[in-house]
């Protein structure tokens, strides 16, 4: 039987928004084929472009391969990696994967400390809700990536949107 997961406050809005504006992005999660049944129970299916689901993929974060699979999604290569944002929660498999690969990176610390020993993410934020905050701030965030994590039984899941600097949304 499904259970209904109720996303972050703040992760539908904001991807409306991405949607509104066009903007490339992707779910990219440490999970197998279930994630997708967990995803489609938040409410936010058709809210993404593609998933990537780790344990399908064959490498999980932080590993360089799904971050390079996700710039394959949004049909960019390397030299483009500049144009990507990852935003995460955990910063051992979201932020330093991503950063292996250049992407600059924005941590979402839902009230804990970033880990000392770890190169520090190009942004932190305290909640899903500060992304529309940056945004309607217009400081520019050249595409995005989400973290969408789950109350229940969490998604971990990264949502990565591509191509031009974030507009304000």
């Amino acid at each position: 039987m499904s259970q209904i997961i109720k996303p972050y406050d703040g992760v539908g809005e904001f991807l409306d928004k991405l949607l509104e504006k066009k903007i490339n992005f992707g779910i990219v999660t440490n999970g197998s084929h279930y994630q997708y049944e967990k995803i489609k129970n938040t409410g936010l299916e058709n809210k993404y472009n593609f998933v990537i689901a780790a344990e399908i993929f064959g490498h999980l974060k932080p590993k360089k391969e799904i971050f390079i699979e996700t710039l394959r999604q949004l049909n960019l290569t390397l030299k483009e990696v500049e144009n990507v944002v990852f935003i995460g929660d955990n910063p051992y498999t979201d932020i330093i994967g991503a950063q292996s690969v250049g992407f600059k990176t924005i941590w979402i610390s839902m009230g804990r400390e970033y880990p000392k020993d770890l190169q520090p993410p190009d942004y932190i934020i305290r909640n899903f809700k500060e992304l529309n905050m940056l945004s309607s701030k217009e400081i520019v965030v050249p595409n995005n990536l989400l973290n969408v994590a789950h109350k229940k039984k969490g998604v971990k899941a990264g949502i990565v949107n591509a191509g031009k600097h974030l507009p304000m949304l």
